[in-house]
Order: C-alpha cells, then structure tokens, then sequence
C-alpha cells in the first residue's frame, strides 16, 4: 500500500500545512488515511515524502517512508517509481496525500482485479476525469464529470505494465498520464463510480471547511 505524499499543493497553502498533516478533527488527515488502509490489508504502509518532509518524520507515523528528493522536479510517476525499487507487490493500493475516506468507502470496493475510483457529481473543472466503456476506463481529460480520485488499485498485469512505464522520460507524469499511458499498452482499468459524500480531495481552505461540517 502506498500513499503519495511528496508533493506539495499550492492550492492547500491557506490551510497552514502540507495535505497529509492538516487536522480536520483532533488527529492528521494522514492518520485518517493509515486507519483506512489497515482495514483493507494490515500490510505495511509506505509514503512517499519529498516537500515537508522533515515535519512527517518527527511525528513518527505508523508507516515507511521514502523520500523523493527529486519532488521539485518530478511527479507522482517518480514516487511509484522509487517505491518499485523497494518492492514488489502482487497487488498494489494507492492513495492520494490530499484525500479522506469516508469508512463506507470499503464497502464500495471491494472487487477484484485493477480499478480506480471515480468520484461522481461534481463539475470542478480543475480535476481530471475519467470515461468508460464496458466497465472499463478509456480515457482521461478534464472535461469527463467522474472525477479520478486518486485511489486505485493495481493488480500484477497492471503493475507490470507501470514499471515498463516508468523511467527517466516519464518521471515528470502525474498519476492519471501514468493510468492513461498503461491503458494504451493494454491495462484493464474497471471503473468504480461513487458519490461525493464518500471522500473529499482537499484541494483548498473551501474544501476543509466542507470536510469540517459535513464529514466530522
């Protein structure tokens, strides 16, 4: 299981901290995200850490961290490159540094195989979406109203397909180019459409605020 966690977004800079160290409640978002993830799988937890890294490692959270010295630089494409050279799953669970779960959302994946979860009814045209045919995700673009919510599971065809993927050319990509460029070669990506009160993607103050009133 691995949280990508090195990046820093310039949107959240109102809020005072990185994502995974706001404090929607008494505790850290990431504490949040490390509860959710043990209920999938009591495995270990790997985060990837790059901006703020210093303030994640002195509050000793349950997880392994790697760091992405390059994060200035590159994208989420690296994060899961530096992870596969540490280890090699049969399946694989990402999250997102900037998004809380709702607990209901195990209930609404648990499926086999490789998929991505899509949040549904929202129009923000800052976040990129996915479309699908025959239960299987075809393509991305911004202007698609199911949003990628950056929690995706990748099983062993899937993972194979993103090492090939990954190198020294791509290491700028973000997740969705990652997902986008292993469906050209063949991944089979199902779709898991749930509603916007299953998880909130902190992208601003607005969006802790709404987590604030309406999750907690």
């Amino acid at each position: 299981m691995l949280i990508l966690g090195a990046s820093h977004n310039t949107r959240l800079r109102n809020c005072g901290a990185k994502s995974c160290l706001i404090m929607p409640d008494s505790r850290y978002l990431l504490n949040h995200q490390i509860d959710i993830l043990k209920r999938y799988n009591p495995s270990e937890i790997y985060m990837t850490i790059g901006y703020d890294a210093d303030r994640v490692i002195e509050r000793k959270f349950e997880l392994r961290l790697i760091e992405n010295q390059k994060f200035e630089e590159t994208g989420e494409a690296n994060d899961l490159r530096l992870f596969f050279n540490l280890c090699r799953p049969e399946r694989l669970l990402i999250l997102s540094g900037d998004l809380y779960l709702r607990l209901a959302i195990i209930g609404d994946t648990q499926y086999t195989g490789s998929w991505c979860v899509g949040s549904d009814g929202t129009d923000n045209k800052e976040e990129i979406g996915f479309s699908s045919e025959f239960d299987r995700i075809t393509d991305f673009s911004y202007l698609f109203k199911s949003k990628l919510s950056g929690f995706i599971m990748l099983e062993a065809q899937e993972i194979e397909l993103a090492k090939r993927f990954l190198n020294r050319e791509t290491s700028r990509c973000a997740i969705w180019e990652v997902l986008e460029g292993i469906i050209k070669k063949g991944a089979n990506l199902r779709p898991i459409h749930v509603s916007s009160n299953r998880l909130v993607k902190l992208n601003g103050i607005r969006d802790l605020n709404f987590l604030k009133n309406n999750f907690i």
